[in-house]
């Protein structure tokens, strides 16, 4: 159908934000984890797509939902974006497995527990629910991230959960996009076709080879001064 497309080499969820938001549209999947990534345009969860043709006037459409990162932080006020990417790798998804943070996430649901402002009844309180609730206490993740590794008592595990959990926090605030690199390279002809897939991956190459230009030479000054 000369539709422009590529597959990302392993996990594609922060490749797919970094796309929408390059080509400043929305997303739309059944993935649940793009609630709490940063789209600029908002995420449409795919089971909420009317799929049957509305008629308006003289045109169609289609209804949807559409869910912006906003509403989540009015709902639980104090959560940022920060925190609340801490809050997704503590509750589990593709890069943390559940069972490496459980003595974490036992240690949140026990504190939260504990505080008597809660009003939210116990039936719809989640796992997500917890540790947002306690997490949205924080305005820096850096100090979010130091106080949910206290429960973890040995110093060899605590580095090993710590460095799992900041690797997954960079999916979440620095979105990877070599998508719009390998746009460019692609054996796909069809890609070229599109004239904005083409200019988007020009202009990441000339940013991507400027940025290597100077690596090289900062790389190469370091050699040079240590030489002497």
């Amino acid at each position: 159908m000369n539709i422009p497309y590529i597959s990302a080499l392993g996990e594609g969820d922060d490749e797919c934000v970094s796309l929408a938001n390059h080509l400043d549209c929305y997303l739309i999947s059944r993935d649940s984890d793009y609630y709490c990534y940063n789209l600029y345009q908002g995420y449409v969860p795919f089971d909420y797509v009317d799929i049957n043709p509305i008629k308006k006037n003289s045109y169609y459409y289609l209804s949807a939902q559409l869910f912006t990162i906003d509403s989540l932080f009015d709902r639980f006020n104090g959560l940022n974006h920060s925190t609340l990417s801490l809050a997704c790798c503590l509750c589990g998804n593709d890069y943390i497995d559940g069972h490496l943070v459980e003595t974490i996430l036992n240690h949140i649901i026990a504190t939260v527990e504990k505080s008597k402002e809660n009003q939210t009844s116990k039936k719809n309180r989640t796992t997500h629910w917890y540790v947002m609730q306690w997490i949205r206490q924080f305005d820096d993740v850096e100090i979010a991230l130091q106080k949910s590794l206290e429960p973890i008592k040995t110093i060899s595990e605590k580095s090993k959960i710590e460095m799992k959990l900041r690797l997954a926090l960079q999916s979440y605030l620095n979105p990877t996009d070599t998508l719009i690199y390998r746009f460019a390279s692609s054996s796909n002809e069809n890609l070229l076709k599109n004239p904005h897939f083409v200019k988007l991956a020009r202009d990441y190459l000339d940013i991507f080879h400027l940025v290597t230009k100077n690596f090289r030479l900062v790389l190469k000054l370091k050699i040079i001064f240590f030489l002497d």
